[in-house]
């Protein structure tokens, strides 16, 4: 058997009441595990979550495993950050990739972490470059 495969979805979880509220750390996942045959997983897997900086190799910049997922008919959701914090330093660099493993078996390729549209407007406030503020 050659292993689970995986089809995903990420998405920013971020909820904002006025100004003084933060975005949670927090990054939604949710995913389709089928085996070698493309027939969907069930039950209870073991989850390892990794960023890293590069498609290959590269250096690691988070990791979480998270223990007993349910996976139903193939399909999962989880926070990615719920286990292990996310830390802002994670997304300073130009690319993010993340890499799945389910149990012992490592999920190949690493997706590329992309940006949803609304967020790349937070390099900007209220229509001003961050370098117009001090920190």
């Amino acid at each position: 058997m050659i292993g689970p495969l995986l089809a995903a979805g990420l998405a920013l979880l971020s909820v904002g009441v006025g100004y003084a509220q933060t975005a949670p750390g927090l990054v939604g996942f949710q995913g389709r595990l089928t085996d070698a045959s493309n027939n969907p997983m069930n039950g209870n897997q073991d989850l390892t979550f990794r960023i890293f900086d590069a498609a290959g190799g590269g250096n690691l910049l988070w990791s979480e495993t998270q223990f007993g997922v349910p996976v139903a008919n193939g399909v999962l959701a989880v926070q990615l950050g719920a286990a292990v914090p996310i830390s802002s330093n994670v997304f300073q660099g130009a690319a993010a990739y993340l890499e799945v493993q389910v149990g012992a078996t490592v999920l190949a390729p690493r997706e590329r972490l992309v940006s949803v549209p609304y967020a790349i407007n937070s390099r900007m406030l209220e229509g001003r470059e961050f370098a117009a503020f001090v920190s």
